[in-house]
């Protein structure tokens, strides 16, 4: 008789996998890295020292018996320890510290709709180091912004005045959203 597999089971063969040397691939959950990473999209993941990990690459790591996929915001040492902030990027908050011993692999690539996004590329590492530093304020910030753009319409729906308003508003909220969906 099968039955489902719990976390526990699940870290065991990612980390089999990745100490093998080979790469794992796995589709994403969750909403915490949106919209770089979206849920259903498959990630490919390959081991690395924490040493050479870099601010603004994609970690696949363990906490708590779960596993997790967010960006390294910044490297820290407390008392000779390498300690690792993570981040959704979807999230206003920063992870709780993690050793490297926790670190299973960081992610290489992305597949979207058929296309493929390799994140050891420097563009998009470049990418990655910019969403570390601007996500705690850049997505917050987006969402006032889109909010903003919704009360127009709210109101020239209601009112039915300023009609090319309402388009032209319409248009650079849907011109906005499509840019940072694009990063």
């Amino acid at each position: 008789m099968s039955r489902p597999i719990d976390d526990s089971d699940l870290l065991k063969l990612y980390q089999e996998v990745l100490e093998k040397g080979s790469c794992l691939r796995f589709r994403a959950l969750g909403g915490s890295m949106v919209p770089f990473i979206r849920p259903g999209d498959l990630l490919t993941t390959k081991t690395v020292n924490p040493i050479d990990i870099s601010t603004g690459e994609v970690l696949l790591y363990q906490r708590q018996g779960r596993s997790f996929v967010h960006r390294l915001i910044k490297k820290k040492t407390i008392n000779g320890t390498p300690l690792f902030i993570t981040r959704g990027d979807h999230l206003t908050f920063c992870d709780p510290p993690i050793p490297g011993s926790q670190i299973l692999g960081k992610v290489i690539s992305i597949e979207r709709s058929g296309r493929t996004i390799h994140l050891d590329t420097p563009l998009q590492q470049m990418r990655g180091r910019f969403l570390a530093f601007t996500s705690s304020w850049f997505y917050p910030l987006f969402r006032v912004i889109e909010w903003s753009f919704q009360l127009p319409r709210r109101l020239t729906s209601k009112t039915n005045l300023g009609l090319n308003r309402f388009r032209l508003i319409r248009k650079l909220t849907s011109t906005m959203r499509k840019l940072l969906l694009a990063l």
